[in-house]
């Protein structure tokens, strides 16, 4: 829960506000995920014949058990996509509804790596645990003369999936049946039961430990966009734990624990008689499978809202233009826009270079707009006013590549967003701002442009009559996010 500092006093208890958050949440996808994870089981699962060659053999073949983990990573992201959207979408509501101006970018690159990251942990792990439960059921099945390889490859295959304590409690349950000179097929089908019982508990636990994870990353990468926008001050983070019977002594000593923001939470732990070591439990919940706790970040001073404007307004507005300096050419970012090399990103970066160079010593600081063709072996030039400059783009061909500078460090206007709609042949239009920022969108090659027009006309027609700028710059914001969330285009910056 993020509580901003006009609202501190007013909250009669926030950390159970906090925690009633999460459990609302939690109730709304545990479900969700619980019932993909039990029902792609069996679509996911090696065949009997895979089982059978695996007994035969004594081992997983290498080769079979990669194929396993290939087709479970694509089905883990199909599933838990849904969570994470909306984890990160609530969390930036919070502040989205009590900063104006404010808009939580979901492809922020620590946002994008989180979740690729997270999702290739995910599926290491479980397909680890896989591999070991697996080896231990291949090593603790007990051969009867009344069952077969084929009969014994039906006891086996349900258990992947599970954990190897599980798998060897389930073999253990089955075997202790054959002892008790239950019939071979009767214990199979006690034992698959079991199976499908531990399938259903593992499947909560992973439904609870991710849904929880996403939700509080979820608001910790939005109070760090907040802070680095500024929209948001000093914060700090407080543990908050759900004090019951069913609390572990782990989260019970971290209750109510305070630090900063992008700190880790630690516990002294007791290692012999009075030895005590540190033990870094992370930046954010869970603190173990099944962890119900959460985070509540207190507002301890707001923030400067004065320099906001700086990258709101729009680049006709009264405010002076930045000088460019020789620093700021210097240290123009390398950006990585997609569908270009490396080496033609350098390139780029390098052409930000000469256009800022050419803005200052030959426009007073003004628009210069630069266009390639798609090998960048042809540019043209334009040099305009204080606003929206753009150099000549026909006989370039298709793919055209455009840049120009934004003199007051503003972001795109509806001007740019326009022009690149458009031109059918332009494929980016990037901005350098005066201050040495960088900003990209691409068409993707799923760029719909009759899809696209319909989406700027019902943002934008709305405002026909409130032309303010503060309007029309959260419009251009809104559109940038939908245009990048319905996958028609791709936005980059350096700010990020």
């Amino acid at each position: 829960m993020i509580l901003l500092h006009t609202a501190v006093n007013k909250a009669a208890d926030p950390q159970q506000e906090a925690l009633q958050r999460i459990r609302r949440f939690l109730d709304t996808w545990e479900p969700t995920v619980k019932r993909v994870v039990v029902g792609g089981r069996d679509e996911n699962n090696a065949s009997y014949k895979d089982i059978r060659t695996a007994l035969l053999s004594g081992e997983i073949p290498q080769q079979l058990f990669l194929q396993w983990q290939q087709k479970y990573a694509m089905y883990v992201v199909d599933a838990l996509q849904p969570v994470w959207d909306a984890a990160f979408e609530s969390a930036a509501k919070e502040v989205e509804n009590s900063r104006e101006g404010f808009l939580f970018d979901s492809f922020a690159p620590a946002v994008k790596k989180w979740t690729e990251n997270r999702a290739a942990d995910f599926v290491t792990s479980c397909s680890l645990e896989t591999k070991k439960g697996i080896k231990a059921a291949l090593k603790r099945t007990v051969y009867h003369e009344e069952i077969g390889v084929d009969e014994l490859a039906k006891v086996i295959r349900p258990m992947i999936g599970l954990t190897r304590p599980q798998v060897v409690a389930n073999q253990n349950y089955y075997n202790r049946l054959l002892g008790s000179n239950v019939k071979p097929r009767k214990a199979a089908e006690q034992a698959i039961r079991y199976a499908e019982r531990q399938h259903r508990y593992r499947a909560q636990m992973i439904a609870r430990t991710e849904t929880a994870m996403a939700y509080n990353q979820a608001e910790y990468e939005v109070i760090r966009q907040a802070q680095r926008a500024g929209y948001m001050g000093h914060t700090v983070k407080i543990w908050c734990t759900a004090a019951d019977e069913r609390t572990c002594s782990t989260c019970h000593s971290l209750d109510g624990k305070r630090c900063e923001v992008k700190s880790d939470f630690t516990l002294q732990v007791k290692i012999k008689d009075d030895l005590l070591a540190s033990s870094t439990i992370g930046r954010v919940p869970p603190a173990h499978p099944h962890c119900r706790c959460t985070l509540l970040y207190e507002e301890v001073e707001e923030p400067d809202l004065s320099y906001i404007s700086s990258t709101q307004l729009s680049e006709t507005s009264s405010k002076k233009i930045t000088q460019i300096t020789d620093e700021t050419i210097e240290d123009i970012p390398l950006v990585q826009v997609p569908g270009y090399s490396k080496q033609e990103c350098i390139e780029i970066q390098k052409q930000h270079k000469i256009l800022l160079r050419e803005s200052k010593e030959n426009n007073a600081g003004h628009e210069v707009s630069f266009a390639f063709s798609k090998d960048f072996s042809r540019i043209e030039k334009s040099f305009g006013s204080e606003k929206d400059a753009y150099a000549n783009i026909s006989g370039l061909g298709e793919d055209v590549f455009v840049m120009h500078n934004h003199p007051r460090n503003s972001s795109y206007s509806t001007q740019d967003l326009t022009f690149l709609i458009s031109n059918d042949e332009v494929k980016v239009l990037t901005i350098v701002t005066n201050s040495g920022k960088i900003e990209a969108l691409v068409k993707t090659d799923s760029y719909d442009k009759e899809k696209t027009i319909t989406m700027f006309i019902r943002i934008f027609n709305p405002l026909l009559d409130n032309r303010s700028k503060n309007t029309y710059n959260k419009a251009v914001a809104k559109f940038i996010a939908k245009a990048s969330k319905e996958g028609l285009l791709q936005w980059i910056t350096s700010i990020s």
